[in-house]
C-alpha cells in the first residue's frame, strides 16, 4: 500500500507545481496559446493609448470585419485567436491561426502583440490590423 500512497503523493505535488499539466487539456481541445508564445513564433507589436477593454472590443470588431473566425478568446488572460483569414489574405490556408495578445501597461495604454507562424500572413495581417486600429471605427475601409 505504501508505493501507491507515494505515487499518489508525487502525482498531486506534480499537479500543483507544473503549469504544463494544466496546458495539456487546452492543447487537446485546441484552446492553447502555447504555440504563439514559442520563441520561434514571429511577432509584431505596437503600443496604443487606449484601455484594455476598448482594445479588446475594437480588435474583435476588426477581426470580424476581416471576415475571420474567432476560435477562442479570453479577456482576463488578454488574447484572441482567429483563423480562416484566407477570405481576406491570399497567402494562407483556412486553418492558419493568428493570435492577438493584450498587455495592459497602465490604465490608458495597451501593448498589442500579434503572433503567427506564417511570416507573410503576420506581416500583412499586422499592417492591416494596426492601420485599422489606429483609425476611428467609422473610417474603416477594406
Amino acid at each position: 500500500m505504501r508505493p501507491l500512497n507515494s505515487l499518489l503523493f508525487i502525482f498531486i505535488v506534480f499537479s500543483f507545481t507544473s503549469c504544463s499539466l494544466v496546458e495539456y487539456p487546452k492543447r487537446f481541445l485546441g484552446y492553447s496559446t502555447a504555440k504563439f508564445t514559442d520563441a520561434k513564433t514571429q511577432k509584431s507589436e505596437k503600443v496604443f493609448a487606449t484601455s484594455k477593454s476598448t482594445a479588446f472590443k475594437k480588435s474583435v470588431n476588426i477581426i470580424n470585419k476581416l471576415k475571420a473566425q474567432i476560435t477562442h478568446s479570453n479577456y482576463k488572460e488578454g488574447y484572441i485567436a482567429a483563423f480562416n483569414l484566407s477570405k481576406y489574405f491570399d497567402n494562407c490556408l483556412d486553418s492558419t491561426e493568428i493570435a492577438v495578445f493584450f498587455e495592459e501597461i497602465d490604465a490608458e495604454s495597451v501593448k498589442i502583440t500579434i503572433a503567427c507562424n506564417n511570416s507573410l500572413l503576420l506581416r500583412n495581417f499586422a499592417d492591416k490590423f494596426f492601420e485599422m486600429f489606429a483609425q476611428k471605427v467609422e473610417d474603416w475601409k477594406i
